[in-house]
């Protein structure tokens, strides 16, 4: 009994826990052409892989990692919009928000994908113009480690 006590104490404490999820304090989120989509507010941070400055979660542990982003543009700079999930610039997931129909378009997207310990995770605005992303509860950028290597 004592043994298979052990062997659980050891197993938990190897186990990595990394998760993120950041939103953005006020309604209006401008982008640069081709930039990162930077939301200021990290309501889980564990790992500390997410900076809030810089909008780069940046993994601490080499694993598989579901990866999600919902957003909504907030007011019409262009009529669609597009954004996209990369791993150290390579895009893993994509989506588009359409306002042309007069209506708020809100899109999901999702990506699990092996992510090395160091690699930078981004959500990036994939238009080449400013866009106005909606905040507050709209625009959301998260991630957790579903499996360590």
């Amino acid at each position: 009994m004592v043994e298979d006590n052990e062997k659980l104490t050891s197993k938990s404490s190897t186990e990595k826990t990394v998760a993120f999820y950041a939103g953005n304090s006020n309604d209006k989120i401008p982008t640069t052409p081709l930039g990162t989509i930077i939301l200021d507010t990290a309501f889980t941070n564990v790992g500390n892989g997410y900076d809030t400055s810089t909008g780069v979660f940046t993994a601490p542990v080499s694993g598989l990692y579901d990866l999600q982003a919902t957003f909504m543009e907030r007011e019409v700079t262009v009529a669609t919009i597009y954004a996209v999930i990369q791993v150290d610039g390579r895009e893993v997931a994509g989506g588009v928000s359409d306002y042309r129909g007069g209506a708020w378009d809100e899109t999901s997207i999702r990506a699990i994908v092996n992510v090395t310990s160091g690699q930078k995770v981004t959500l990036k605005n994939a238009v080449n113009a400013v866009v106005n992303f909606h905040g507050l509860a709209y625009t959301r950028f998260s991630g957790f480690l579903i499996k360590a290597d």
